[in-house]
């Protein structure tokens, strides 16, 4: 009897301190500001985030150290899919323009010290998926044409570059595939569902995605070890590639009702809920790179937000 009542204990002891905890109240990260930001993305420095306007036109980064806002593109649909390099210097984004009612989609890389910025392909009207950063930044891929094109960024070799090849995983539509380095030949996975939202895990063992009308799902990146969630929308994860955080919203078709947001482990386990609140609208979190934060953004007020978190760097696995 005893021995199961210290059991129970430790047990309840360990699960106690496996939580992560919310410490504090979310923090404005840019008090004086009207416009509407959204999508909130860390650098993986954690110096600077870079958000997005309504409709994801334009691109914004702010600098942290001293809330300096800087915007280096106006260009629709700039902020849907955009993506940090591993240096934390450039931000690449598939951009589009319109003429004659037909949209026309390009590749465009910005440099975000000097908010220079270049093409790294020619505008064309088929539709171009989400670009992808390939892991020592020197190319950036992208589905197009029904097959994955591979653009070089110009970046200088780093020692990144001494890694190992690792499958890609990409969406072409709303496919899943992965696209193999040293094959060169892509396959698809899933096939039959709709995939969106897709997300690598920052040691690129795994990727997180959504399958479209139905659970918040992960897998291994070479196409095993798959697990479905859950609801859940918008996954990130976080710096330990071991936690996701998401949303989970509620709608009437035509409003968004509620939003909260969630964290939980890439095995299923550990679930729990960071915001209850009727009265806001959290969405697309996204960690910081040292794990103790979250940045969202409130589309009750269209601002963007930072929670604090810990308990991430105590865990032991």
């Amino acid at each position: 009897m005893y021995h199961k009542i210290i059991v129970s204990l430790l047990l309840s002891l360990r699960a106690a301190q496996a939580a992560l905890t919310v410490s504090g109240s979310p923090v404005r990260l840019l008090e004086n500001s009207d416009q509407i930001f959204i999508q909130p993305l860390w650098s993986h420095d954690g110096r600077y985030i870079a958000c997005t306007g309504e409709n994801y036109q334009g691109i914004w980064v702010i600098r942290l150290e001293d809330r300096e806002l800087r915007r280096l593109s106006d260009a629709p649909a700039a902020g849907f899919g955009m993506a940090w390099s591993s240096d934390s210097r450039s931000l690449v984004s598939r951009v589009a323009k319109y003429e004659a009612l037909r949209r026309y989609n390009a590749l465009q890389m910005f440099d975000v010290e000097s908010r220079a910025s270049r093409l790294l392909c020619a505008y064309q009207i088929e539709p171009m998926g989400l670009p992808v950063w390939s892991v020592d930044d020197r190319h950036v891929h992208v589905a197009s044409k029904n097959a994955l094109q591979t653009f070089s960024t110009g970046k200088p070799a780093t020692a990144l570059n001494k890694q190992a090849p690792s499958p890609v995983a990409y969406l072409q539509g709303d496919r899943l595939y992965f696209y193999h380095p040293t094959t060169l030949a892509a396959s698809p996975v899933l096939e039959g569902e709709r995939i969106i939202n897709l997300t690598r895990s920052p040691d690129g063992a795994k990727i997180a995605f959504e399958i479209m009308g139905g659970p918040l799902c992960v897998m291994n990146s070479d196409g095993g070890g798959y697990l479905q969630l859950g609801e859940g929308h918008r996954p990130r994860w976080s710096p330990d590639s071991r936690y996701l955080v998401y949303m989970v919203t509620q709608d009437d078709g035509a409003r968004l009702l509620a939003s909260d947001l969630y964290i939980i482990k890439a095995d299923g386990s550990e679930k729990q809920a960071l915001t209850a609140t009727p009265a806001r609208l959290e969405m697309n979190p996204c960690w910081s790179p040292n794990g103790d934060r979250i940045a969202y953004d409130d589309a009750a007020d269209g601002g963007l937000y930072l929670l604090s978190i810990s308990g991430l760097n105590d865990r032991k696995e």
